[in-house]
């Protein structure tokens, strides 16, 4: 954490959830947070001294989270919180739950039980460390007469922007859902099996661009 991360923080005793920022740090003795403005009668039962907060931020694409205790909160010459230096932070791996909006054309080729190779061309919508969303026409589907099964192994392959080499990644379909407005199928994909050389760089993006 740096001076100006941004902090979500649950005080325990009140179940009451606040976005504040991170404005000095003296590490292992405390960190001082701009205390949020609440209702009079509401913030100073919840400011007070020693009540147990958790405190949770972002930082390159993972969740970190700790539990803390305030020990101080001045409103001269600004209102500012402050909360004991954490003796441990979790790091809470986004893998597979932090999400990229996006729209990154692609292809999933399938093997059908003859052994025939069939190409879907579409498009990936959202994109995370652990899978996909990948969207096709329903008529590309179609024109192959072949249904997708939920967790049948297909490879999926798009290029992220910048980068000349495809990813090529094997994945299972774990969702189906037609879109009847856009006709369009849209298929969520979990990866199985990736190089961890492509492993690699699709973390490193996806950390430069999930903030």
């Amino acid at each position: 954490m740096n001076i100006g991360t941004k902090f979500e923080i649950e005080f325990k005793r009140d179940r009451i959830r606040v976005l504040s920022k991170v404005v000095g740090i003296e590490e292992n003795k405390y960190i001082i947070i701009k205390a949020p403005y609440m209702e009079a009668n509401t913030g100073a039962s919840v400011l007070a001294n020693s009540n147990e907060v958790t405190i949770r931020y972002l930082e390159k694409g993972s969740a970190f989270g700790f539990t803390s205790h305030i020990f101080k909160f001045i409103s001269d010459p600004d209102r500012l919180l402050f909360v004991e230096y954490p003796k441990k932070i979790e790091n809470q791996n986004l893998r597979g739950k932090q999400r990229l909006d996006c729209y990154l054309p692609a292809h999933m080729t399938l093997n059908e039980d003859s052994g025939h190779k069939i190409t879907i061309e579409g498009a990936i919508i959202d994109l995370s460390k652990g899978g996909c969303q990948f969207i096709a026409s329903k008529q590309s589907l179609e024109e192959y007469d072949f249904q997708l099964e939920i967790d049948f192994e297909v490879l999926i392959s798009f290029n992220l922007p910048g980068l000349e080499q495809p990813l090529t990644i094997t994945a299972l379909a774990k969702n189906t859902h037609f879109k009847k407005r856009e006709n369009n199928l849209s298929i969520g994909l979990r990866f199985i099996k990736i190089d961890k050389e492509m492993e690699t760089t699709l973390n490193d993006f996806l950390s430069s661009v999930i903030i």
